[in-house]
């Protein structure tokens, strides 16, 4: 649901991207900002298909996913209020490779049309180089998946998942199923259920129906290994500092 606004000021923004423009570039987005909230399941972008709008999180996960030719997705990269959907409109990529979903339980941004935001890049290149850095780091997030999806069990691949969730939601509470997580890492629903279980067992996390807390986030980033916290480190380096990083 789009919800109208009288105008969009930069200081109201809670996407951090957004926020670390310089304040002659968010202007030039700003008249066509418009505030939007995410269903859980909400599909921001699909394969194949044009890239209408430009979607920046304020709320809310996005999960990045590659779809099999029989229709199961895994999940490949994440964003929140550090980047946004329809990136690949910047690499003059007019459909998307990929799917963009809502895997949180709901959430809410700013979107703005994807001929707008490539009409605003071309007549500022500062702009374009600033959403350019995002699209760099989520590159380093999508090769340490690989290498994550290779090399480590499921239950380094769930802590690591988890310290990603966390970094994108307020508090601690991350809001979403155990068939999502499933989905999400490629897996056997049963083998997250057990997973989450030991790593409850072990004062990591709480686990609920649709819910896990983090209750350990020091014990989880030393179990997710050297995977996790690349792209964090660039993305505070290159765009602004990164929620949560150690």
């Amino acid at each position: 649901m789009t919800r109208k606004d009288s105008g969009v000021r930069q200081d109201s923004v809670e996407n951090l991207l957004l926020r670390s423009l310089p304040e002659e570039d968010f202007a030039r987005l700003a008249p066509h900002l418009a505030r939007v909230d995410f269903g859980m399941g909400s599909v921001l972008a699909d394969i194949g298909k044009p890239i209408e709008w430009a979607h920046f999180p304020e709320s809310g996960i996005v999960t990045f996913s590659e779809v099999l030719e029989n229709g199961t997705r895994i999940g490949i990269a994440h964003a929140g209020y550090d980047g946004f959907a329809g990136w690949p409109i910047l690499l003059d990529c007019r459909k998307s490779t990929h799917e963009a979903r809502i895997t949180s339980d709901g959430g809410s941004g700013l979107r703005i049309s994807a001929a707008d935001l490539v009409a605003a890049c071309d007549a500022a290149t500062s702009l374009r180089k600033h959403l350019l850095r995002f699209v760099h780091a989520i590159t380093v997030q999508l090769g340490c998946t690989v290498i994550s999806s290779l090399t480590q069990s499921a239950e380094t691949r769930l802590c690591r998942w988890t310290l990603m969730a966390h970094d994108r939601v307020h508090g601690d509470q991350i809001f979403v199923t155990h068939e999502e997580i499933a989905v999400m890492l490629a897996v056997r629903r049963a083998t997250i259920t057990d997973v989450l279980h030991t790593l409850e067992s072990e004062g990591f996390i709480r686990s609920e129906r649709g819910k896990v807390m983090v209750l350990d986030r020091a014990g989880l980033r030393q179990r997710a290994g050297g995977t996790y916290g690349a792209y964090e480190a660039l993305y505070s380096r290159l765009i602004a500092p990164f929620p949560r990083a150690e």
